[in-house]
């Protein structure tokens, strides 16, 4: 029987020091990977990690983005974990997977939640090619990841799809965080190497093949920065015309 392990993260972008974490797990690996939402036109009713976004906050955004130094609020550091789109994570995955054995597929969820439902479906359905293994986690997931193996994975509860329920066949299933975060291989580096348009920098932090993307993370990473100052640009705009309509 074929140990399976599996992982879960927006992977904006998806680095070296994930890759290393997927080959640590030492057995074959599904990637699901969560598609974040965009970036909405304007801030009424837009929230991140569970509270309303405020045009002080984005603005902190920006000047980090031009400037990775100073401390952010845990939502801003979520609302930092979007700048390139799906469209380009999933190329990314794509050669990620081509040069990387230990990968047997990528899948594209909305939540942790549903992608832990999803691997608990493939686990009932191939229990005679696969058996799971871990649950392979950044550090800094692990109390996400605590919060929904305790929750739902420990249990045993039945796991829904799509309304039906499954039985739970991962409970037996272990967190592993492998050898722990790789020195110099981050988010932030990557961001890093692209507001320096520092290429080679860039391919040292990514996995292999990847690259051949950089000039379009540099132009995903400058749409989304674009997208945030717009945000602030109307709630400005959304403000002069409150004003205007009381003195009126």
């Amino acid at each position: 029987m074929q140990k399976l392990n599996f992982t879960i993260g927006r992977f904006q972008p998806f680095t070296k020091g994930h890759l290393n974490m997927v080959v640590e797990g030492n057995a074959p690996c599904i990637i699901y990977q969560i598609k974040p939402a965009g970036i909405p036109e304007t801030l009424k009713g837009y929230k991140v990690a569970g509270r309303v976004v405020k045009k002080e906050s984005v603005q902190r955004v920006i000047d980090f983005l031009d400037n990775p130094t100073g401390d952010l609020t845990e939502q801003e550091k979520e609302l930092l974990k979007r700048p390139f789109t799906n469209e380009l994570i999933a190329k990314e995955l794509d050669i990620v997977k081509e040069n990387t054995p230990e990968i047997i597929d990528i899948v594209y969820v909305s939540n942790m939640f549903e992608a832990v439902a999803q691997f608990n479906k493939f686990i009932l359905d191939n229990q005679d090619k696969y058996e799971p293994q871990y649950w392979m986690c950044g550090e800094d997931r692990l109390n996400d990841v605590n919060r929904i193996y305790n929750s739902y994975i420990y249990t045993g509860v039945e796991l829904p799809i799509n309304g039906v329920k499954y039985e739970n066949v991962i409970s037996n299933i272990e967190i592993n965080t492998g050898k722990g975060r790789t020195e110099g291989i981050s988010g932030t580096d990557v961001r890093k190497a692209i507001i320096n348009n520092d290429k080679s920098a860039f391919e040292k932090i990514m996995p292999k093949g990847t690259g051949v993307l950089f000039d379009e993370f540099i132009e995903s990473y400058k749409v989304f920065k674009d997208k945030l100052q717009n945000l602030i640009k109307e709630s400005q705009m959304m403000s002069l015309k409150e004003y205007i309509i009381q003195k009126g």
